[in-house]
């Protein structure tokens, strides 16, 4: 991909209300802020390639990967083949957790840190039993919102594209592919 494409102020998102219409979100600035504070490489790397489905940012990236023949076609979010809503535990404010979407993938990738002279990171396999969560809020209006965080989660036992015990972690399911 293009330098001048890769964009993490505004990720492209199918809309948690209809999956074939597009939602423009922001990445939190302040959770960036914090993980390049704590060096949270990993989460960063997470950012750039599983949420924004760009590759991240480093030097000679792809350098582990130029003899490989497997096409790497990830979009990040835009790959969601879910989106649930409300979160079954507290989160910040009061209700607050009721209207937190959550957006899943399952990447074929992620990237890692691996030491070396030409590049620092590598793309590995996406962690078998795992799928990706994405979690967003929507500014009022519905049609933009804002990342706050992401996590690999543990899929679950009889469907390895959902996380595990969803209908106990989330309130509603707004779509599945």
């Amino acid at each position: 991909m293009a330098a001048n494409k890769r964009n993490v102020e505004q990720v492209i998102a199918p809309s948690p209300w209809d999956p074939d219409k597009e939602v423009r979100l922001r990445v939190d600035r302040g959770i960036v802020g914090k993980l390049g504070e704590i060096a949270s490489t990993h989460r960063i790397y997470q950012m750039y390639y599983n949420v924004c489905g760009y590759p991240p940012p480093v030097n000679n990236i792809g350098y582990y990967e130029r003899h490989s023949t497997e096409v790497d076609d990830s979009r990040g979010i835009r790959d969601a083949h879910a989106v649930f809503q409300g979160l079954k535990r507290p989160h910040l404010k009061e209700d607050g957790d009721k209207s937190v979407l959550i957006y899943i993938t399952k990447p074929a990738y992620i990237y890692k840190y691996k030491p070396g002279m030409a590049c620092v990171v590598a793309r590995n396999p996406f962690p078998k039993g795992a799928v990706f969560a994405i979690y967003v809020n929507m500014d009022e209006g519905g049609d933009t919102g804002e990342i706050f965080n992401w996590e690999l989660l543990k899929c679950a036992f009889d469907n390895d594209s959902l996380p595990d015990n969803y209908n106990e972690r989330y309130d509603t399911v707004r779509w599945q592919k």
